[in-house]
């Protein structure tokens, strides 16, 4: 059936163009009468703010679904149900009311909505999928509201989820329910205008509400109730997404271990943090869209292969652990050197051998999950994206082997003894020789046993290179993270030179990097060693000699200079100390805590 693109891009156009008119007009009432977001410790914004910016969303997709778009069958719940819940929440925009009574009222709205047989069809028990809907569409609801926290964020990625979505229906033969979608996205697109960073209007709980619902409904209708394709249909809805469920996931459980109340607000959300982190507002929010991009083509793009559609999301879940483990560490930013952190908890694990705690026992379980992983995309891309029997079987009888005998060998090689944050060479050179040495153990298994009949080396190949890049790159991704946003935030900070681009320059550099108190920002090294000249350490680069001081002081606008030469005779010293003066640069000298790190390090 040939698709009318036109007839998208026009409703798509109107209710962007309503959305557009209507913003600036309840901008202006919402002023006077009173309606503003006032600046508050626990909220975001430094300004007074209009509010109920939601209406112009909800007036231009009612506007349009009504006259625009062709009748179906659950055209009129959907629209009744979602006006019931913009209500809802400009009631409590209005006079604030009790979480709990919001939430019986959004669970009352979502139970009518299944009384019109919109329910998630792919589960076959009524007294299951009844109440899995409404907790589906109550909580996709508050994802939305709690997602509202930062200008441009709980908008911009409603009008990714209504597009991908929209995508998805269209490619899935929806054709009456597509509508829905896009009429959302150029409503949210609409008034996006004037939300995004500075904010001149909030959408309130009328907004956000209206969003989550719509959106968590639409995707009942349009991918939970045909069970065709059941990976597909389950997983997509939830890459598309993932962002608000994975930020209420991660509020959630942050909040529930501080003992704080959910319903709470507060600046704690994955937005917040980010900007804590050295981001600017604009930033993060651009960098969750991208996020909230990636994970609707991933959708899009493998819907059509439910394996290779469950092994994206499986590894997406396992990003997103990975990120909400960075963010919500707050031991990787404390004031506390890191180096003594590294030494004393070596020792520690020299000591006690491997420390079962629970961050260690969810490593194991992830890398479980990806060795698992790793071996299905090994079969994934020998059979080009599809297991039939007898190589199912195959994988089937031999996955619980491949997962013991790599779990084992990792262990022995001490992957589960390293800090995450600190992991190097040595780290990764044990988990490429736990692969290595594991790889062969396995092959060798099946010699013996089988001889190799009917199973594929090429798997065996593949499943070793998978396995070293997500077991390596899953430690790797949190460093790289940590790293790229602390030299962001230290960008704006007090511009330095270290001068000894040798040991105790590098250990400074890496101090300086992860304390968070130190606002320095080296700029490059200095040193009288020609070969050393034009190389980097950790991506600095090393920008001259001390002849050259003064020269490199104006060209960088460098302020300080930190002498890092702790074995430097006096007279090499005094030499440096001249320099420095007559380049009129600040002297910092070696600190005695580094030096003391050195010896440390130098005897283990």
């Amino acid at each position: 059936m040939n698709v009318d693109i036109s007839r998208y891009l026009l409703i798509l156009a109107a209710s962007f163009i309503g959305s557009l008119i209507l913003t600036p007009l309840v901008k202006v009432l919402s002023s006077k009468f009173g309606k503003v977001a006032e600046v508050r410790e626990d909220r975001w914004h430094k300004k007074p703010t209009a509010l109920l910016g939601g209406i112009a969303i909800w007036a231009s997709w009612v506007i349009v679904t009504t006259f625009f778009t062709p009748q179906f069958n659950y055209k009129l719940p959907i629209l009744l149900s979602a006006t019931a819940i913009f209500i809802l929440g400009l009631i409590d925009d209005i006079v604030k009311l009790n979480p709990q009574v919001k939430l019986v009222g959004q669970i009352i709205i979502a139970s009518s909505l299944t009384l019109s047989g919109i329910v998630i069809e792919i589960i076959p028990y009524p007294v299951i999928s009844i109440p899995f809907t409404i907790l589906w569409l109550v909580g996709i609801t508050n994802s939305f509201n709690l997602l509202d926290n930062m200008d441009g964020l709980s908008a911009g990625i409603a009008a990714i989820a209504s597009a991908s979505l929209g995508i998805f229906l269209v490619q899935s033969g929806s054709y009456s329910i597509a509508p829905l979608a896009f009429i959302l996205m150029g409503a949210s697109l609409g008034f996006l205008v004037y939300n995004f960073n500075p904010a001149k209007i909030f959408m309130g709980d009328c907004g956000s509400m209206f969003l989550g619902f719509l959106l968590s409904s639409t995707a009942i209708i349009g991918t939970w109730r045909e069970a065709s394709n059941l990976i597909a249909t389950m997983i997509v809805p939830l890459l598309v997404l993932g962002i608000p469920i994975f930020d209420t996931t991660f509020v959630t459980l942050t909040r529930k271990l501080r003992g704080k109340a959910i319903s709470e607000g507060g600046k704690d959300h994955i937005s917040h943090r980010l900007v804590a982190l050295g981001l600017s507002e604009r930033q993060v929010v651009l960098s969750l869209y991208g996020f909230s991009i990636l994970f609707a083509l991933l959708a899009l793009y493998f819907s059509i292969n439910p394996f290779v559609i469950m092994t994206v999301a499986v590894l997406s879940a396992i990003g997103l652990y990975l990120f909400g483990i960075f963010l919500g560490d707050e031991k990787m930013y404390s004031s506390s050197n890191k180096e003594i952190e590294v030494i004393i908890a070596k020792r520690q694990y020299r000591k006690s051998g491997i420390n079962l705690s629970r961050r260690r026992i969810a490593e194991i379980i992830m890398d479980l999950i990806l060795i698992s992983v790793a071996y299905f995309s090994a079969y994934l891309l020998r059979f080009e994206g599809r297991l039939i029997n007898p190589n199912l079987t195959f994988f089937v009888n031999t996955l619980p082997w491949v997962v013991i005998v790599k779990l084992i060998v990792f262990y022995y090689f001490g992957v589960y003894q390293s800090i995450w944050r600190y992991v190097g060479i040595r780290d990764m050179t044990a988990i490429v020789k736990g692969a290595t040495l594991s790889t062969l153990i396995i092959m060798v298994g099946i010699v013996m046993t089988a001889r190799f009949k009917d199973y594929s080396r090429a798997v065996f190949i593949a499943d070793w290179l998978l396995t070293v890049v997500m077991i390596g790159g899953s430690r790797l991704a949190l460093r790289s993270l940590k790293e790229y946003l602390i030299d962001h935030r230290k960008s704006d900070g007090r511009r330095i030179i270290i001068i000894g681009a040798g040991d105790a320059g590098e250990l400074i550099l890496r101090e300086i990097r992860n304390n968070n108190d130190i606002n320095f920002n080296v700029v490059g090294f200095i040193d009288d060693d020609p070969a050393k000249q034009k190389y980097r350490i950790h991506g600095i680069p090393v920008v001259g000699d001390t002849e050259n001081l003064k020269e490199i002081k104006q060209k960088y606008n460098i302020e300080d200079a930190i002498i890092a030469i702790p074995s430097a005779s006096r007279e090499t010293m005094d030499r440096i100390l001249n320099k420095c003066k007559k380049a009129n640069l600040n002297i910092r000298t070696l600190p005695v805590i580094i030096r003391g790190i050195m010896e440390e390090v130098a005897t283990n």
